[in-house]
């Protein structure tokens, strides 16, 4: 049971250290250390300096004991040592039942209870305060002793810094204020009714007011409305019962309006009657802390996803906020894992069951969408993670996320619908295709036929050239008209692809050779030659789309070339994976203009030919997504008068488009 006594002698003790006007700094220091081993119930007290790795005694009571002012140990040899690692108090209350039974200190001195804390004076490191015994402290240390030693080392520290700049502090009021200068949190003593009656500087970073501003005011007075009944007036009643509280966190406003979040510790002072004769308090800044946590559960609510734990051992689960919004279920209500598993039915509850089962036996995570149903019956499909938490190699707590995904399963689900009614579209319009194919090349290649025959007849009998001349034009009509069919299979086929269909290794001078012989007439009738340089090279690729494409390029270069003239075709492997082909010719060339409008499919322009060739200015187009398909790319270098130069680049390996 807590000495009822113990606060009122603790704060008796703190107000005596710092009354101690009359008395010199050695005086003063010593006071404090013997009666804090007193009340601790403590042999030794030491105040040390710390200077290159070397502990020094500056101060100790009792008299008696064996130690000199400036002895000094290796810091490591020290439990001082382990206090600085830790940046803030260390206690042990029995070292011999503790990890640090093997320290060299304990060794050497076999000091079975310690507390200490670093001492800073002007922001820096200056040594510690510590207290220690040979025999173990059987009560151990309380809270409220770390709060005192704490106190002490700012008290000290500021003494210290006193005696270097030669300064005396002559009140009370002075010395809590060197006691509470170094900490950044908001030090704070009250009246039983909360009244301020001692105020750190620290109230001016944190608040905005000076100590002067809130001295004989209240801090209900700045205390946000909706915190004070739930938050500060429910923990006002526990410490005037005699309780200390923690973890109080409520809004205040700063002296330009705003209010920010402070997180804030009482405790009672309590006189020899058991009565509560002050509050101590104790607060700190935490606005960013919780404006983090906002903008988590905002982005939770906008993810849909929340986190959840659950304790093995006790059954029961806790849910974060949005995970709470996913069931349906009031935020904060108490849920065990039998309730938590009735959202879900069937086969999705079978598979959940089974993997927290194995996951608490084996530690391995899951990963699983399932069907759920709602506290309100809204069905839903979610995503659970969950994975263990081991402690000393046992499962001991499970913990993951929560999402609801049902937008993006439906998402899926019309997706893969629509994707189904396309490829069943797409298998409507393939046959359509093939048929509408079949006798258009079949009516053509009838005609065409028709005409050759006609030709043949005719060369046997003495016509006119006019007569001649119009056989000619149609049968020329005819494979022009045929082409422009082909060319609009071909672009209606790329058009529903979305990859070559029969790829495989395309050897690009054996196709060049092919594509001649389809322009033979052109080039004999303009007396232009093809210069082949391409070289054994293959290509991966479709050899009816390829062919498509080099036959319009060339085709093209023939009817732009001036008679008597070359076109240049060259190939070359420029890397590991890519080949690249120029067809050059040495023609009318091309504008400014018409070259940025080459490859649009709003704007073709119908040039015609050296010879007056018609053209639909299709075949560029076709040849373009063609090559795209194939995960190439084209180019033109092209100047109006001097010629024009395609660059095609295609992939040696199977596209990955």
């Amino acid at each position: 049971m807590l000495d009822k006594h113990y606060g009122e002698k603790r704060t008796k003790l703190l107000i005596d250290i710092v009354s101690q006007n009359n008395k010199k700094l050695d005086e003063q220091l010593y006071y404090a250390l013997e009666s804090t081993c007193e009340l601790l119930g403590l042999e030794i007290g030491i105040i040390s300096s710390i200077w290159a790795n070397k502990y020094i005694v500056e101060h100790f009571s009792p008299e008696g004991v064996d130690l000199y002012k400036g002895q000094n140990f290796e810091l490591g040899n020290t439990y001082c040592s382990i206090t600085l690692e830790s940046e803030g108090v260390f206690s042990v209350a029995n070292m011999k039942k503790s990890e640090y039974n093997m320290h060299p200190c304990y060794n050497a001195f076999q000091l079975e209870a310690y507390i200490g804390v670093p001492i800073m004076v002007d922001g820096k490191l200056y040594g510690t305060i510590n207290f220690s015994s040979s025999k173990p402290k059987k009560e151990g240390f309380s809270k409220a002793d770390h709060d005192l030693i704490i106190l002490l080392g700012e008290w000290a520290g500021g003494v210290i810094y006193r005696k270097n700049l030669e300064e005396n502090l002559i009140s009370e009021k002075e010395a809590y204020e060197v006691l509470s200068k170094n900490s950044s949190e908001l030090i704070c003593l009250h009246k039983p009714d909360g009244t301020y009656t001692f105020v750190s500087e620290s109230s001016i970073e944190i608040l905005g007011y000076s100590a002067d501003e809130l001295i004989n005011t209240s801090p209900y007075d700045l205390i946000h409305p909706d915190d004070i009944e739930q938050r500060a007036q429910l923990n006002h009643k526990k410490v005037m019962e005699g309780t200390p509280v923690g973890d109080i966190e409520y809004r205040m406003r700063q002296k330009n309006g705003d209010y920010i979040w402070v997180h804030a510790s009482a405790e009672p002072v309590i006189n020899s009657m058991g009565e509560v004769t002050a509050i101590q308090t104790t607060s700190r800044d935490i606005t960013e802390s919780k404006r983090t946590e906002f903008m988590l559960n905002e982005s939770q609510k906008m993810a849909s996803v929340g986190g959840w734990e659950f304790d093995v051992d006790s059954g029961k689960l806790y849910w974060t906020e949005e995970v709470y919004r996913i069931h349906d279920k009031e935020i904060g209500a108490e849920i065990m894992v039998d309730e938590g598993l009735s959202y879900f039915e069937g086969e999705s509850k079978a598979l959940v069951e089974k993997a927290l089962q194995k996951t608490i036996e084996t530690g391995e995570s899951y990963d699983l969408q399932l069907r759920f149903t709602s506290a309100k019956g809204v069905k839903k499909w979610v995503r659970a993670i969950g994975y263990a938490s081991l402690v000393d190699g046992k499962v001991k707590k499970l913990r993951g996320t929560f999402q609801d995904i049902t937008k993006q399963v439906e998402a899926e689900q019309k997706i893969i619908e629509q994707n189904k009614r396309l490829e069943k579209n797409d298998e409507e319009k393939e046959k359509l295709y093939s048929i509408i194919a079949h006798d258009l090349r079949g009516g053509f290649n009838g005609i065409i036929g028709l005409l050759e025959v006609l030709k043949e007849d005719f060369e046997s009998l003495d016509l006119e050239e006019e007569y001649w001349y119009k056989l000619k034009l149609a049968i020329n009509s005819a494979r022009n008209a045929n082409q422009l069919m082909e060319n609009l299979l071909k672009w209606i086929k790329a058009q529903n692809t979305f990859m070559p269909s029969n790829n495989k290794l395309v050897n690009i001078s054996s196709l060049i050779v092919d594509c001649e012989s389809f322009v033979k007439p052109s080039l004999i009738k303009k007396n232009i030659e093809i210069v082949n340089e391409v070289g054994d090279i293959e290509v991966h690729g479709d050899q009816d789309m390829l062919g498509t494409v080099f036959r319009n390029l060339i085709s093209n270069a023939v009817k732009f070339s001036r008679t008597e003239s070359q076109i240049v075709i060259k190939g070359k492997k420029i890397d590991s994976n890519t080949a690249e082909f120029r067809i050059k010719d040495f023609g009318i060339g091309m504008s400014a203009d018409v070259i940025e409008n080459l490859f649009n499919k709003s704007y073709r322009p119908k040039r015609l030919g050296t010879s007056k060739e018609k053209g639909t200015g299709l075949g560029l187009i076709l040849c373009n997504e063609l090559i795209e398909l194939h995960g190439g790319t084209i180019k033109v270098q092209s100047e109006e008068g001097s010629g024009s130069e395609f660059i095609v680049l295609l992939p040696l390996n199977e596209a990955e488009v």
